[in-house]
C-alpha cells in the first residue's frame, strides 16, 4: 500500500472519531438540557422578579404550602402560613431567594391561591431599595394543579409550562387599583350569562362589587400599612350558582373603621374587642367609612343590607384576625377569630 494512501486513510479515521465524538457530546448536551427543562417544567418565578431563564439558584429560604391549602376551609394552618410568609418577605435582606414549595398541595380554593398573590405581589419590605426573587413549584397531583392554572394563577408568574385554554365556566382573576365599573360589569355579564339573570337581578351584585372596589381606593390603605393597595377578583360558576373570591390589600376592616373613643379606650387598656366585634360593627352600620364622606356612609352596612336581598349567599368577610359570616336564614352575623392576622381583606360568596 502506498504511503500516500495510508496517510489519507488515517486521516479519515482521525475525522471519522472526532466527528463521532462530537455527535456523543452534542446528544449528550440534547439529553441534558431536556431533563433540565422537564425538571423545571412546573417552577415559577414571581412575574417582574428574576428572569426564569436564568440558573435556578439553591433556594435561601423554602416556604412550604400546607397539604389542604384553603383559608375558607383550613384557616389556622393557611393563615399560620401566610403570616410566616409575610414576615419573611418584610423582613428579607438583599439577595434572599423565597421558594413557595406547593409540591404537596392535595386540596386547595382559590381564595388561598388569590391570596398568595397579593401577598407575593403586595407585601413591602421593611429595608427600602431591597429587591427579591420568590421562587416556587405547583402542585404535582394534576387535578390540584389545574385549579392553580385555570385561576389565572399563571398570568402573575413567569413559568416554562405552556399555557392551557381558558375554562369558559370560571372567569380568572383580574386585579386593579382603582374602581373599575368595566370589570363590574363584565362580572355582572357572567353572572347574567351563567345563571339566565336579566340586568336588573344583578343590580344588587352590581352594588356590592363597587363597593368592594372603592374600599381600595378610597381607603384601604395607609402609609404605615404592610401592603401596596390592590384588588383583585374571581368568580367560578359551580352547578347552581358562581362563586365569588374578593380581595383587597389594604390597612384591613378593624384598622381603618372610624372606631368609637370606647374602642380606642379598651383596645389601649387591653379589654378584649375582637376584630370580629369590629368587622361585625361595620357591617351592622355602627361605624362611619373613614373618609367620613357622606355619599360613603353606608359601606359595609350597604353592602349587607344589598347581601340580605336574597341574591347571595354564604357572604363572608375575613380581615386581621377576624371572620364574619352572614347567615341568609335568620340575617345573624357568626363571629369567628383567629391566632394570626391576615393583611387586607377577603370577601367570598355565592350568587344563586
Amino acid at each position: 500500500m502506498r504511503k500516500g494512501k495510508l496517510y489519507k486513510m488515517n486521516r479519515d479515521l482521525k475525522h471519522k472519531i472526532w466527528h463521532d465524538k462530537r455527535a456523543q457530546k452534542i446528544a449528550k448536551s440534547k439529553k441534558k438540557a431536556k431533563t433540565t427543562h422537564r425538571t423545571i417544567s412546573s417552577e415559577m418565578v414571581l412575574r417582574g422578579t428574576a428572569n426564569p431563564e436564568h440558573r435556578i439558584m439553591r433556594p435561601a429560604c423554602t416556604k412550604k404550602v400546607p397539604e389542604n391549602f384553603s383559608i375558607l376551609n383550613n384557616p389556622e394552618e393557611t393563615i399560620d402560613f401566610f403570616d410566616d410568609l409575610s414576615n419573611e418577605i418584610k423582613n428579607r435582606k438583599i439577595g434572599t431567594e423565597i421558594f413557595i414549595d406547593s409540591e404537596n398541595v392535595k386540596d386547595v380554593t382559590v381564595d388561598a391561591i388569590i391570596y398568595l398573590i397579593s401577598v407575593m405581589e403586595n407585601i413591602r419590605p421593611i429595608s427600602i431599595g431591597v429587591r427579591h426573587t420568590i421562587r416556587g413549584n405547583l402542585p404535582k397531583d394534576d387535578v390540584i394543579r389545574k385549579v392553580y392554572t385555570e385561576s389565572g394563577f399563571m398570568s402573575y408568574v413567569e413559568s416554562r409550562q405552556g399555557k392551557l385554554p381558558n375554562n369558559t365556566e370560571k372567569m380568572q382573576i383580574v386585579s386593579g387599583y382603582n374602581n373599575d365599573s368595566k370589570v363590574v360589569a363584565s362580572v355582572c355579564e357572567f353572572v347574567m350569562d351563567k345563571l339566565d339573570k336579566k340586568k336588573n337581578e344583578v343590580q344588587g351584585l352590581y352594588k356590592v362589587l363597587i363597593e368592594l372596589l372603592s374600599n381600595v381606593y378610597h381607603h384601604a390603605y395607609n402609609k404605615k400599612s404592610n401592603m401596596l393597595k390592590k384588588w383583585y377578583i374571581y368568580a367560578e360558576h359551580i352547578d347552581e350558582c358562581v362563586r365569588f373570591v374578593v380581595t383587597d390589600t389594604g390597612e384591613g376592616i378593624p384598622n381603618t373603621v372610624s372606631k368609637r373613643m370606647y374602642e380606642h379606650v379598651t383596645r389601649f387598656l387591653k379589654i378584649y374587642t375582637s376584630d370580629s366585634d369590629l368587622i361585625c360593627s361595620a357591617l351592622e352600620g355602627e361605624f362611619r367609612s373613614e373618609t367620613k364622606k357622606s355619599y360613603r356612609s353606608n359601606g359595609l352596612a350597604g353592602v349587607k343590607e344589598n347581601v340580605e336581598n336574597g341574591l347571595f349567599y354564604n357572604f363572608t368577610v375575613m380581615s386581621s384576625k377576624g371572620r364574619c359570616t352572614i347567615n341568609n336564614i335568620d340575617k345573624t352575623i357568626e363571629k369567628t377569630n383567629y391566632k394570626n392576622r391576615i393583611e387586607g381583606t377577603i370577601f367570598t360568596f355565592d350568587i344563586k
